[in-house]
């Protein structure tokens, strides 16, 4: 999800989610993740992201700029895994 700035932020659960699913709010020191400078036009993908679990248990975030090229974050903790 990305706001008027052309951010990346993690939300809420999505309105369909599956209700035995418990969502987690996560990053909340610094819910924007990646910033798109210019932002993406509605619709079109901006970022390639990676996700995997570490060895401590986070969540971790690799993402490239598709108009750029350039990894904007290379195994960023996004969130610990209890």
């Amino acid at each position: 999800m990305s706001n008027t700035k052309g951010e990346l932020q993690i939300a809420g659960p999505a309105p369909d989610a599956i209700p035995a699913v418990c969502p987690a709010l996560v990053n909340m020191q610094e819910p924007t993740l990646l910033h798109a400078s210019p932002p993406a036009k509605k619709g079109e993908p901006r970022f390639e992201l990676t996700f995997f679990l570490d060895r401590e248990g986070y969540l971790c975030l690799t993402a490239r700029d598709l108009l750029t090229g350039l990894r904007v974050k290379r195994d960023a903790q996004v969130f610990r895994l209890n």
